[in-house]
């Protein structure tokens, strides 16, 4: 997470650093899958696709909400989804490449900041400040 709206990555071995400048607080970073692209959660509720290789912006999903609390966001097992935990209590999955919202779970009292997908099973985890801990098959 980054409040200064900066993505940097770190190549030890050549002693460098890459920053791209989102130009909101994040909240998440989390690498896809395959390994090709970077999820960033932002506070001013959109999820941003970024290219690892050369920070390109790939796409921006958005209907949820997420202004004031840290919330995460994920991939399904096979990067067909983006899914993301929301200050209004649901979570919001987008289709990877057309950014169309396609589902949304209602199911926690308060802000669902907690998320994982499981790596090979349709399953995903959630929690929330309430207190509760969501599995969703």
């Amino acid at each position: 997470a980054s409040v200064d709206g900066f993505i940097r990555t770190f190549d030890i071995r050549m002693g460098e650093m890459v920053s791209d400048c989102v130009g909101q607080p994040i909240t998440c970073v989390t690498v896809t899958n395959d390994g090709n692209c970077v999820l960033a959660t932002c506070m001013d509720s959109k999820v941003r696709l970024f290219d690892k290789s050369n920070g390109e912006l790939l796409a921006s999903y958005s209907g949820h909400k997420n202004s004031t609390y840290t919330v995460e966001s994920c991939m399904t097992h096979g990067d067909a989804h983006v899914v993301c935990g929301s200050e209004d209590g649901d979570v919001y999955f987008w289709d990877l490449v057309s950014g169309k919202q396609v589902h949304k779970l209602s199911g926690h009292g308060n802000v669902v900041c907690g998320i994982a997908y499981h790596p090979s099973e349709t399953c995903l985890l959630t929690s929330s400040v309430d207190g509760t801990v969501g599995v969703w098959r």
